[in-house]
């Protein structure tokens, strides 16, 4: 049967034992953002489009459900209901999966207890800093909190992960872009040639036409990750959610941990960013959320995307 993607408009407790089910042990790639902020509730403020005008979207009957069982108990219940979350995603991933669990200061330094818990403290990867010095806010009596956390576990040492790279600095390019080639590379051979200094200060050179210097691949990124400028009023990507993280964020993480046609999965799918770059990067993916706005808003996103055609079953 031919692939069809997954949108699915339901509570956790249910949609992840059914995707169970289904999808144990296929998920390449697991990105959740789930809400952190201890004691918040579902209620939603967005932005009218074309007006300066926003509303607040209460929370359903179902939704105001989920808050009991979530926080109904202060962080023991929240703790609770993120183990029991996770415990299913960990079935869901495949030998060659990740998971990137995306959090701040509020539960962070709890939820990487649990997640050791479920995934064993040796599939423990990286904890991952996404910093935005460039958003505003105000704070006089404490050091100002600009970044998120991002925990990222594999399921086992097969996991994929693709080497990302850096862009190199302009003063390395300014510095070297006279002797780059038309492939915008500078061998050894090159460089031995035009800079001979240079060349005499490295070791264990063996191949002379192996390639020294690319312009398009710096050093392999680090967990420190402050070039991904949060989406800001304005921004031709934001959909109004309150919630929405960046396309550049995601892109990042579909790059570094799954390949074409790979299956991808977001439980919290809220405004759709996952969905929407995993379609843009020809990956397979099944998103879910509880909320019914949040579905009218990725499912809208998609339908843009596609020029109105629903790569997906609702």
């Amino acid at each position: 049967m031919q692939w069809r993607n997954r949108l699915v408009w339901a509570d956790k407790k249910y949609a992840l034992p059914s995707l169970v089910n289904e999808f144990a042990g296929a998920v390449d790639l697991i990105y959740i953002d789930p809400p952190f902020d201890t004691g918040a509730n579902f209620a939603l403020k967005t932005a009218v489009p074309d007006s300066d005008e926003s509303f607040v979207k209460e929370p359903s009957i179902i939704e105001h459900k989920a808050y009991r069982d979530t926080w109904g108990r202060g962080l023991d219940s929240y703790l609770q209901w993120f183990r029991d979350t996770v415990a299913l995603l960990s079935e869901l991933l495949s030998p060659k999966g990740s998971i990137y669990v995306h959090l701040d200061w509020h539960v962070g330094h709890y939820a990487k207890v649990v997640l050791d818990e479920v995934f064993g403290p040796d599939n423990f990867i990286n904890e991952i800093a996404w910093c935005y010095e460039d958003v505003g806010g105000k704070a006089t009596n404490y050091f100002k909190r600009k970044h998120d956390t991002i925990f990222l576990y594999q399921k086992s040492a097969a996991r994929t992960f693709n080497v990302f790279r850096k862009k190199l600095s302009e003063s390395t390019i300014k510095r070297y872009g006279e002797y780059l080639d038309g492939n915008g590379q500078i061998t050894y051979r090159q460089l031995k040639k035009s800079n001979p200094g240079v060349f005499a200060t490295l070791k264990g050179v063996r191949d002379l036409d192996e390639v020294w210097l690319d312009i398009n691949k710096g050093a392999p990124l680090n967990d420190w990750w402050p070039d991904i400028s949060p989406l800001k009023i304005g921004f031709k990507e934001s959909t109004g959610y309150p919630t929405q993280k960046p396309e550049a964020l995601l892109q990042r993480i579909l790059e570094c941990s799954s390949d074409p046609g790979d299956l991808v999965l977001d439980c919290f799918c809220g405004s759709g960013t996952t969905l929407a770059m995993a379609e843009k990067m020809q990956r397979r993916w099944v998103g879910c959320d509880l909320s019914r706005f949040a579905v009218h808003t990725t499912r809208k996103r998609l339908l843009e995307l596609t020029g109105g055609i629903a790569p997906f079953i609702v």
